[in-house]
């Protein structure tokens, strides 16, 4: 029985190994950066979403108070909120807030009112 000569095939089975856990390692930091990206920008959407609403709340208390401004400009725990009304012919009021975030993060929701009671009529996005 012949004898096979297995000298030297330590370095590259450890070489083998050794690339292997880094590759994984990197991958495993790759997916933690991207999921605590994918966290951070959920929190600003959320964040930007309630400061647009906070927008239109603003309009309302405003327009009940007999102020009337056709633009708005607000910010909401550091989030630039554009709001913009216009008064319609058919006795509604059309509300469109925009928010802008830090990260990027832009929210647009627009509305429409009764002029009278300031009531939500319809949620238009």
């Amino acid at each position: 029985m012949r004898q096979t000569d297995e000298r030297g095939m330590a370095l590259p089975a450890v070489t083998a190994v050794t690339t292997l856990l880094f590759t994984f390692a990197a991958l495993v930091a790759t997916m933690a950066v991207r999921a605590d990206k994918a966290a951070t920008l959920y929190e600003e959407r959320m964040r930007v979403k309630y400061a647009t609403e906070t927008g239109i709340a603003k309009v309302q208390q405003e327009r009940s108070l007999g102020k009337r401004q056709a633009e708005t400009l607000l910010n909401v725990g550091g989030v630039m909120v554009v709001v913009q009304t216009e008064e319609k012919e058919d006795g509604t009021l059309r509300v469109v807030a925009t928010g802008h975030g830090e990260q990027g993060v832009r929210q647009t929701i627009a509305v429409l009112l009764d002029q009278k009671t300031l009531a939500i009529i319809k949620w238009i996005g």
